[in-house]
């Protein structure tokens, strides 16, 4: 097996408190991060059978556009995301979370808490609590940024355990049991998914849904869903200012505050409904819906820092975005 990916996919690795990644130069197949083990959640209902996806998307983050520099990003360990689940090919059946309370899904050596949401019907709460103290960068500290350099955050391969009755399905993260990861963090640059060697990975579907909830136009940066931070005013090239920013998540539910993305079935076991089968089968997409919704603690979230650079003369604005829980860092002039 020569390919780098499928190497690390298939090792356990240890994650250091403090990673960075050359998105700017890397390829997509030197970004993937190792799984790391867990035990298989047991089934509270019947396990009708279990899916696996391409990717789910967690976040995106953005490079400092029109400027150089690394901008860091840290998640809390309060940090969470909150979605909802249907197959785009069987839009009237209604997928219900069925998280284990008992036990914690291993993604990419962080811890990820299961818990239904109380304020987004049918929603899954996903709490991230092994990103605490975890720092990311991405980014060339040499060149000036330009939209193709953010970088998108996703979980590779991650597995749905579908329990319950064929009627009334559920759904729930667990791991694979052959190899017990739970999936893999793989950073991956817009100017990679724009390409066609990542397709090995991902969907075009999957990826183009992932493109279309990235804006980096400032017309387009509108509420409710976006809004102004800071920003450097008018500078001249070579000015540096710098930034520290912290975002909370949102503590009532708002239906203009989501966003959907997809994700494509790239395999199944152990279905034995031929509905199911047929409901889950692989090449279908799964509709994600993703809320600016924060159900566990508020506070500081995320934290960014950013010193901006112009390249040229004009000015840098910093919007925060509220569904994803991130900084979009655009040109504005």
């Amino acid at each position: 097996m020569s390919n780098p990916l499928e190497r690390t996919l298939l090792q356990n690795r240890s994650i250091s408190r403090r990673r960075f990644f050359r998105t700017a130069a890397a390829g997509a197949t030197g970004a993937a991060i190792g799984l790391s083990g867990l035990r298989e959640v047991s089934a509270k209902n019947e396990v009708l059978g279990q899916v696996t996806l391409d990717a789910l998307l967690i976040s995106y983050f953005t490079a400092s556009i029109g400027s150089t520099g690394i901008p860091l990003w840290s998640l809390g360990g309060n940090y969470a995301n909150t979605v909802r689940l249907r197959v785009d090919e069987a839009p009237d059946l209604v997928l219900k979370p069925q998280p284990d309370p008992n036990q914690k899904i291993i993604f990419a050596g962080h811890a990820i808490e299961q818990t239904k949401s109380g304020q987004l019907k049918n929603g899954m709460i996903m709490r991230h609590k092994g990103f605490s103290g975890e720092t990311f960068g991405f980014g060339l500290r040499e060149i000036v940024h330009t939209r193709e350099d953010t970088t998108f955050f996703v979980i590779f391969r991650p597995r749905l355990e579908i329990t319950g009755s064929p009627r009334k399905p559920r759904f729930r993260f667990v791991g694979d049991p052959n190899t017990g990861g739970g999936g893999a963090l793989f950073p991956s640059a817009v100017r990679e998914l724009q390409g066609t060697d990542i397709q090995r990975y991902f969907s075009r579907e999957t990826i183009d849904s992932w493109l279309r909830i990235y804006l980096s136009d400032p017309k387009d940066l509108v509420k409710p869903r976006f809004k102004l931070r800071a920003s450097t005013g008018s500078v001249s090239a070579g000015v540096s200012v710098p930034f520290a920013l912290t975002g909370d998540g949102d503590t009532e539910f708002s239906s203009a505050k989501t966003e959907v993305t997809t994700a494509k079935i790239v395999s199944q076991t152990g279905f034995t409904s031929d509905g199911l089968k047929e409901t889950f089968a692989v090449g279908n997409h799964l509709q994600i819906t993703h809320s600016s919704l924060q159900e566990i603690e508020v506070d500081d979230v995320v934290s960014m820092e950013a010193t901006i650079t112009r390249g040229t003369g004009g000015q840098t604005d910093i919007y925060w975005d509220s569904v994803f829980k991130t900084f979009v860092i655009v040109d504005a002039e």
